[in-house]
């Protein structure tokens, strides 16, 4: 299941830095979120303080994903690929 949130997730920010803004923040931060989701499953015992940051982690790169794709308003420049 985690590999699927995994990769719905990286296709969706993906698609807004390789069509929108071409900002790697968001991939950054959901990568740093995902790590934190990865060391959830390997270390239960931790399960609710690695919960909650990555959570917030993957929720936070979703938000400046969507931000950046709006303030790019579709501008399109020499280095967009499309």
């Amino acid at each position: 299941m985690i590999t699927l949130a995994f990769f719905i997730g990286s296709l969706a920010l993906f698609h807004g830095y390789s069509r929108h803004h071409h900002r790697p923040l968001p991939l950054l931060i959901f990568s740093t979120g995902f790590i934190f989701l990865v060391s959830k499953e390997v270390f239960p015992s931790y399960e609710a303080a690695l919960l909650v940051p990555a959570v917030l982690f993957i929720l936070a790169a979703h938000f400046f994903n969507y931000r950046f794709c709006r303030k790019a308003n579709h501008c399109h420049s020499t280095d967009c690929n499309h």
